[in-house]
């Protein structure tokens, strides 16, 4: 793999009339190479912004409008990535999951269980703790339980990954770590 560069448009010094009446645009990456003299270079070429995400692969460099992105080359053997991966600079890979995924995940895994046992929602159920009747006090003291073994899992869990002791699981394995409910009969 070969990073070619970062590419921003540019006016060279000299341009002959007849690319001036056809409007082309012109690339230079932070080299000073022009777009134009890497137009003979075969392979697969990936684009990526400025954030890692892949905008595009293309088997034909001409293909690329290359503005504002990253141009990598693709040796035999590496693995094309597909649009919307994510490149750390030296691989491609899976757009990293952010603490918004896992807290997204956890409070629908909440919210469905709620659901499940006619609620609206986690939150809705464990304002019945206080209820005057036995049933909801029960089931929404069992969601408060439950709904604090997992934050504090969960976040224990952070921490360990933060830490470096952890490896980030995926969403789903995180989900199926986490502790269970114990309902009332």
């Amino acid at each position: 793999m070969k990073n070619l560069g970062t590419f921003q448009i540019y006016q060279p010094s000299e341009v002959s009339e007849s690319l001036k009446k056809i409007g082309a645009v012109f690339y230079q990456n932070e080299h000073e190479e022009d777009w134009y003299s890497l137009q003979n270079l075969t392979g697969i070429f990936v684009a990526v912004d400025d954030t890692g995400r892949v905008c595009s692969v293309a088997g034909d460099i001409t293909a690329l409008s290359p503005a504002g992105l990253t141009v990598i080359q693709l040796e035999d053997g590496d693995t094309t990535p597909e649009i919307g991966d994510y490149w750390d600079g030296t691989v491609f890979g899976q757009v990293p999951l952010t603490q918004a995924d896992y807290t997204n995940a956890i409070q629908a895994m909440l919210d469905d269980a709620a659901k499940v046992r006619l609620y609206d929602s986690a939150a809705t159920m464990s304002t019945y703790v206080s209820s005057t009747n036995e049933q909801w006090a029960a089931e929404a003291a069992a969601m408060v339980a439950w709904r604090d073994a997992v934050w504090l899992y969960a976040y224990a869990q952070l921490d360990l990954v933060q830490s470096g002791q952890r490896t980030q699981p995926t969403v789903d394995e995180l989900l199926a770590e986490l502790p269970t409910p114990t309902w009332p009969a």
